[in-house]
């Protein structure tokens, strides 16, 4: 039986060069953020700095809660479910605070 290796979450993110540009690169979260010149103190430093607040905001991008697609597939289907279930005059007051979440995710 051929068993795929999890991809490893534990490793610390690279430094990195755009070959085009000359830049350092960093890749976090599948975003990438331009250092500066490659190999200079200024591009290292800020590398340490978005490196250690990434894994100390637990491998996310400092506020990121929830994307919106995950949001709106976890929070519109109970606004449905709230819809055809609930009395008409709570509707209106659950729907709002629904609607107040999405708009804080932004």
């Amino acid at each position: 039986m051929n068993r795929i290796m999890p991809k490893l979450t534990r490793r610390v993110p690279k430094y990195g060069l755009h070959k085009a540009s000359g830049q350092a690169l960093i890749k976090l979260g599948g975003k990438t953020f331009y250092l500066g010149q490659y190999g200079t103190k200024t591009s290292r430093r800020k590398y340490e700095k978005l490196a250690g607040q990434w894994i100390a905001n637990g491998r996310k991008l400092p506020g990121e809660e929830m994307c919106p697609i995950c949001l709106s597939r976890s929070v519109l289907p109970a606004s449905y479910h709230i819809n055809q279930h609930s009395p008409p005059d709570r509707k209106k007051d659950i729907t709002e605070r629904i609607g107040s979440r999405i708009a804080e995710s932004r």
